[in-house]
């Protein structure tokens, strides 16, 4: 069997999610379910899919038409048993199922016998495609078998279209496939596989297949189990289930998932089972139901009384020898010299058949179920779970200790609770082990778990029947959370300015999870495991470059496995006035707090994640932050705890999140408010600093010397433009001193200059802009900032073609809304108004906000000026705007829906907005003006524009532009 490595992490679980644990009670359901995979070396179990290979219409059993002889090595051709009855009639009346995907069964109809000499199993299934991508699921079938102790018969394969029926079997592809389909699992299990193929079958085809499967493994000695599923993945039209059992033969029914039980009535010297169900309706799985939970209703079958009986059963599989053979008892005395006692003792016993004996299930016949004598696995040095769970009670009962076999099941976990005793439902078989006064369940198939029993892990495999005290199931539990931790360290070092910001990460993984990393380490290697793990921060942090080898440090006495691994990032943060400011994210832990896709479900969810994660973020600052520390975060629901912290102490600041799993399902009812705290935790995963680059008593001087100037300057002027021009100054003295303190053509001195670039030209400094945006191009020519920067510089010294050029060099792609803008306002300025629209256009369509509004007075302008368009190239945006804002105020003066004095009394009504407000309206009447043919009254109103002092506003470089033309 396979167990999924839970908890592992999300980027890895590809590459080593699943663990060989063992070949035992491979065959525990019918050949008619295998139609994906061939597990099915016994007959009887109940049918687990409906994508299972079989049809037979609803005519008379005995009336389907016998095909020509034909047949090979376990398989044959022939008519139906007679002792298998039609169906029922379906139910006219009865309302039709939905449809669910793209097929629907229109008849499932499974019959059982056990009065026969050998068990039968008799499959009949008519499917239809209702797409072509159900074609050849419903005209290619699996039948799967064992012929150590299986046959099957065809009986026939038809097609039914347009009302005619044609029997294809006589020209169906039959042909026997021998493949082990869980080799590269390490199980050979002797099953083949019959393939039947039909040709010629469309959509709309009702496509019928009927065979029987006749045997059953020997080893369940004739004891009758089994089941009846009474519902599947699609819809089924008309569902019949029948068993026929011995008059004498007493067996015990379950309802499963639901209240159905099947009806009992004699015929002749048989007892009958049977349930018929019309229009079922299809039930779709949903994402991550647990495995206890049964998603199907069915009814259980099975004439065991109790787990004695099982228990009894098992015991004639799993009794050890006695005397022990001597090569076993040679290897317990080699076990005892090693001078280990008690717990160490029973540690060293299982390390060496989990690790020395190499896993290799030959489950041929019986040796599906019963395992090798111990000498023999001891001599090979090859087994499965059963054949290494002797092995290793044979051991430990020479070393004195109390050990059995436990049964469990991997597929069913704890739910096999809810089932009647059976022998079908374990699929695997582990060690129960006692020992003063302590129990231990422990599985010998796992590789590479922790040398010690405190450390070792336990495989929550939920319920056992343990062999030899087995009136009852015994809870196998969760291993505690001392045993099943993962830790996560980050450790930032950003205390050099202008370096690339340094990385290391560290997992350590503690118990349970240190086995699976363990295992994968050994699967995939210490390569894979860097490159998956690296992978979520190469996604979060672009151009993060791995230093040197990863380090693996693997304790096995302690069971702690740790990896550490060392990046840079050259280019971290966004740079904002003299500081870095970045998000630290513990991305790990967005693998455990994760949920499904539904927002609403009929199952509950699996919640099996590690039980305990902790994260751990170190950020090594350049300065001490002096920020406020804000409240610890801490969330407690049902399934799970988390908690928040971010801690300040000097230069280091840590973000501390902690994760507890406190159960391992969310029942329906609970996903709503689950799901609300589980993106509250998730959010809280991720904290974002502002990291200053220079201490205070290095700016604040340099600052207020600024404050000064600007109050004898300027004057005071409490308005918005006084912050912005302050703003800027300040923005721009501070990038000066970073610039200073950082290596030039780093990564960050670039960033730095395009900030102050960005500042020189709001106050007005466009040379300095474009000196600053000149030296940053020269290191990286297509910096699309750099070059929005410098066609702003441009433009504002008055230089319009070349402001064109530099921003026609940003690539299409990188170019923003705003660049589009400029480049339109250009193109009108020079007077190429078509030009000017098609630019104006595109930023009108990709913009937003204002500066979107801000293109469409533009656009106004650019179609007014080619024969008196401007009304209708925005007339679909008018109402979008709003006339209380100034753009949308200035549009409808551009229309005439206003005059002039009522925008300028809108402009002025905000006194700390008066002056920005001023310089965009006298410019955009001075461009009315201009296309009334007004001239000089419009370059007074150019004038007027420039009279605020607005540098930050892009209508003063266009007003300076306009009188300097006038000018010449």
């Amino acid at each position: 069997m396979q167990v999924m490595a839970r908890g592992a992490h999300a980027a890895v679980r590809a590459l080593f999610a699943t663990f060989a644990l063992g070949a035992f009670l491979l065959g525990a359901q019918p050949a008619w379910a295998q139609a994906a995979g061939n597990k099915a070396a016994s007959a009887a179990r109940k049918p687990a899919a409906t994508k299972a290979p079989a049809a037979k219409p609803a005519a008379p059993a005995n009336t389907a038409p016998a095909a020509a002889p034909r047949g090979g090595k376990g398989w044959q051709v022939g008519a139906i048993p007679a002792w298998v009855v039609a169906p029922p009639a379906p139910d006219a009346n009865a309302p039709k199922a939905p449809a669910v995907g793209s097929r629907r069964e229109q008849l499932v109809d499974l019959q059982t016998n056990h009065s026969t000499p050998k068990p039968q199993i008799f499959v009949r299934i008519r499917s239809v495609a209702l797409d072509a991508g159900a074609l050849g699921g419903v005209s290619q079938w699996q039948i799967g078998y064992n012929p150590a102790f299986q046959t099957v018969r065809i009986h026939h394969a038809s097609v039914q279209r347009d009302g005619q029926r044609s029997e294809r079997l006589a020209e169906a592809r039959i042909e026997p496939m021998r493949r082990e389909q869980r080799l590269e699992q390490q199980v050979l299990d002797g099953g083949e596989t019959l393939l039947v193929v039909l040709s010629d079958v469309r959509v709309g085809d009702a496509v019928e297949l009927a065979y029987t499967v006749e045997g059953e493994n020997p080893i369940f000695e004739g004891r009758i189990s089994g089941g009846m599923r009474l519902a599947y993945d699609t819809p089924v039209d008309l569902l019949h289930h029948r068993w026929v059992l011995p008059a004498n033969k007493t067996v015990f029914t379950k309802p499963l998932a639901g209240k159905d039980e099947a009806e009992k009535f004699t015929e002749g010297n048989t007892q009958v089972l049977r349930a018929v169900r019309h229009q079922v309706t299809g039930i779709v799985q949903e994402q991550g139901t647990p495995p206890w939970f049964k998603i199907y209703p069915a009814i259980d079958i099975s004439e065991y009384a109790s787990w004695s009986e099982v228990d009894a059963w098992a015991q004639r599989l799993f009794t050890l020898p006695s005397p022990t053979p001597p090569a076993v008892a040679a290897k317990a005395e080699a076990l005892k010299a090693t001078g280990l006692k008690d717990e160490a003792l029973i540690s060293e016993a299982l390390r060496f058949v989990q690790d020395e004996v190499r896993y290799l299930s030959v489950s041929l016949g019986e040796s599906s179920h019963r395992p090798k004598p111990p000498q023999q696995t001891l001599a090979e040095l090859l087994g499965d779970c059963k054949d290494k769970t002797v092995l290793l009670n044979a051991l430990l009962r020479e070393l004195g200790f109390d050990a059995q076999a436990a049964l469990v099941s991997v597929q069913r976990n704890r739910g096999v609770r809810d089932y009647l005793p059976s022998h079908e439902i374990f699929d695997h078989v582990i060690t129960r082990v006692a020992h003063q006064g302590r129990v231990w369940f422990l599985d010998a198939t796992v590789n590479g778990q922790g040398l010690q029993m405190e450390s070792r892990a336990q495989f929550p495999y939920g319920a056992a029947l343990v062999v030899g005290a087995g009136s009852e199931l015994q809870t196998v539990p969760e291993p505690p959370t001392a045993v099943n931790r993962l830790q996560f360290e980050q450790r930032w070092d950003l205390r050099e300015i202008g370096r690339p910001a340094q990385l290391a990460f560290t997992m350590r993984a503690i118990g349970l999870p240190a086995e699976r990393w363990r295992a994968g380490q050994a699967q995939a290697g210490v390569q894979a495991l860097s490159q998956a793990l690296g992978g979520s921060f190469a996604r979060m942090l672009p151009g993060l470059k791995t230093l040197g080898e990863p380090e693996v440090v693997d304790d096995r006495q302690a069971n702690r496995w740790q990896f550490t691994q060392r990046f840079e990032v050259p280019e971290f943060g966004q740079y904002n006035r003299g500081a870095i400011e970045a998000e630290f994210g513990a991305m790990e832990l967005l693998d455990v707090l994760s949920g499904p896709s539904e927002t609403q479900r009929r199952t509950p969810f699996l919640v099996d994640q590690t039980q305990l994660v902790e994260s751990r973020i170190d950020i090594q600052t350049p300065v001490a932050l002096k920020s406020s520390v804000p409240a610890p975060l801490e969330i407690v629901e049902r399934q799970f705890r988390f908690s928040a912290r971010l801690e300040l102490q000097g230069q280091t600041a840590s973000f501390v999140r902690r994760y507890e799993r406190r159960d391992d399902q969310v029942l329906p009812t609970e996903l709503s408010a689950w799901r609300e705290k589980i993106l509250q935790a998730r959010q809280g995963s991720f904290g974002r600093l502002r990291l200053p680059l220079l201490e205070d008593p290095a700016i604040v001087p340099e600052l207020e010397k600024i404050e000064r100037r600007l109050r004898n300057a300027r004057g005071v002027r409490n308005d918005t433009l006084q912050g912005l021009i302050a703003r800027h100054e300040f923005g721009r003295a501070i990038d000066t001193q970073v610039l200073q303190k950082t290596a030039e053509g780093s990564p960050l001195a670039q960033r730095v200059r395009v900030s102050r670039a960005i500042s020189h030209n709001m106050v007005g400094d466009h040379a300095m802009a474009l000196a600053d945006a000149d030296a940053l191009l020269a290191q990286r020519p297509d910096d699309a900032e750099a070059l929005d920067a410098r066609g702003v510089a441009l433009a504002g010294a008055g230089r319009a073609e070349e402001a064109l050029a530099s921003f026609a060099r940003i690539t299409p792609a990188a170019r923003p809304a705003s660049a589009a803008s400029w480049m339109g306002s250009l193109q009108f300025t020079l007077g190429r108004p078509a030009e000017a629209e098609k630019l104006l256009r595109e930023a009108v369509a990709n913009g937003t906000g204002e500066g979107r509004e801000f293109a469409l007075l533009w656009l106004y302008l650019a179609a007014e000026a080619q024969g008196g368009r401007g009304a209708a190239a925005v007339d679909e945006h008018i109402e979008a705007t709003d006339p209380q804002k100034l753009p949308g105020a200035l549009l409808r003066f551009l229309l005439g829906r206003i005059d002039r004095a009522a925008l300028l009394k809108q402009a002025s009504a905000k006194p700390e907005m008066e002056r920005l407000n001023l310089a965009e309206a006298h410019f955009f009447i001075g461009q009315k003006l201009l296309l009334q043919g007004q001239r000089d009254e419009a370059m007074r109103a150019f004038q007027r524009c420039l009279d605020t002092g607005a540098t930050p506003y892009r209508e003063l470089s266009f007003a300076r532009m306009a009188l300097q033309g006038a000018a010449r």
